[in-house]
C-alpha cells in the first residue's frame, strides 16, 4: 500500500495518570517504526504531569484533553474520528514496542487477502513472560469456573499455547494492541462505549458477523505492563468485568447465556463480599476487593432492573 500525503498508520493511545509509561511508549514507537505514522493521545483528565511532559517530548503529537474520564472505548472513538491514517492501531499507554518486528506486523496486515481484518500481536509481561492476549468468545461455563475459584485450572476462554506459535485465526485479541484499517473501523462504527472490558471481544465479534477475521500475529511481540491505570480503581474494574459480559450476551441476542450468567454473577458477588472481607485481615488488598464487590452489587441491579449501562 503506497502512502500518498497521509500517514500509513494512526496510533491511538488513551492515557490516564501514567506519565512515565506513556513517555516510554511514545519513545518506543519513534525508535522502531519504519512506516509513516501519526500519534494521537487522548488524555482522560489525568491529574499527573502527562500532558506537559508529552508536549515537551514531541510537539507533533496530537493531544485530545478530556475534562472528565470518558473511559477507554469512548476516548478511542474520539481519536478514531480524527485519524488521518489508512490503518488504525489502538495501543495502550502501558505498552512498549520492543523491536522492528512491528513493521512486519503492519506488512502482514497490508498483504492479507481479507480486508475486513483485525490483527493483534503477541504480548509479554514486564518480566518478559508470556501474557494471554487472545481468547475465545465467552461462554457461561467460564463464569461458573470463576465462581468456584477454578479459573486457574479450567478456563474455556483460553487457547492452547501450542496453537499460538504461528499466525492463526482467533476469536478476539486484546484491545491493548489492536490493528485494523480505518475503512473497517469506520464500517464497524468503532468501539462500543458501554462495554468497558468487553469492547475488544465485541468489535471482533461484530467484525466476524460481517465476514471479517481476527488474526493473532506472534512474530511481533509487544511488552505490556498490564493494568497500570485500571488497578487503581477496584470498583470500576470488578463491576465492569462482571456486567460487561452480561451486556455482551444481551447485545448479541444470547438470552440463555445472559440469564444463566446473571445468576452466577449474583452468587459470585454475594459470596465474594464476606470471603474477601475475611481475607483482608491477611492481605489488605482483599478489603478493597470486598468493597468493590459490594459496589458491584448495586451496579449489578441497576443494570438488570433499569438497563443502566454506565461504566463508572
Amino acid at each position: 500500500m503506497e502512502v500518498t500525503g497521509k500517514p500509513l498508520v494512526s496510533i491511538i493511545i488513551v492515557s490516564y495518570n501514567v506519565e512515565q509509561l506513556l513517555l516510554a511508549c511514545v519513545r518506543s514507537i519513534k525508535k522502531h517504526f519504519s512506516f509513516s505514522f501519526e500519534i494521537i493521545v487522548v488524555d482522560n483528565n489525568s491529574s499527573d504531569n502527562s500532558i506537559t511532559a508529552l508536549r515537551s517530548e514531541d510537539k507533533e503529537i496530537r493531544i485530545i484533553e478530556n475534562k472528565e474520564n470518558k473511559g477507554f472505548s469512548e476516548a478511542n472513538n474520539q481519536a478514531i474520528a480524527l485519524a488521518n491514517g489508512e490503518l488504525i492501531l489502538l495501543l495502550n499507554p502501558d505498552t512498549e514496542i520492543l523491536d522492528t518486528s512491528i513493521n512486519d506486523y503492519l506488512t502482514a496486515f497490508e498483504t492479507a487477502a481479507n480486508k475486513k481484518l483485525i490483527m493483534g500481536p503477541a504480548l509479554q509481561n514486564s518480566d518478559g513472560s508470556f501474557q494471554h492476549s487472545v481468547w475465545k468468545f465467552p461462554v457461561v461455563w467460564q463464569h461458573l469456573a470463576e465462581l468456584l475459584f477454578l479459573s486457574r485450572w479450567i478456563d474455556p476462554s483460553l487457547y492452547d499455547r501450542d496453537s499460538l506459535l504461528k499466525t492463526c485465526e482467533v476469536d478476539f485479541v486484546s484491545g491493548a494492541a489492536l490493528l485494523t484499517s480505518a475503512e473497517n473501523m469506520k464500517a464497524l462504527q468503532g468501539l462500543d462505549a458501554t462495554l468497558f472490558w468487553m469492547d475488544d471481544a465485541d468489535i471482533c465479534y461484530r467484525n466476524k458477523i460481517k465476514g471479517g477475521q481476527t488474526w493473532y500475529y506472534p512474530e511481533c511481540v509487544i511488552r505490556h505492563h498490564i493494568g497500570q491505570s485500571s488497578k487503581r480503581n477496584w470498583n470500576k474494574v470488578i463491576s465492569n468485568q462482571l456486567i460487561s459480559k452480561l451486556k455482551f450476551y444481551r447485545k448479541h441476542g444470547n438470552y440463555g447465556a445472559f440469564l444463566f450468567s446473571a445468576l452466577i454473577y449474583f452468587l459470585q458477588i454475594i459470596t465474594r463480599i464476606p470471603l474477601f472481607f475475611i481475607a483482608g485481615f491477611l492481605n489488605s488488598t482483599y478489603f478493597k476487593k470486598s468493597k468493590a464487590y459490594a459496589y458491584s452489587f448495586g451496579k449489578f441491579f441497576q443494570y438488570l432492573l433499569f438497563n443502566n449501562k454506565a461504566i463508572s
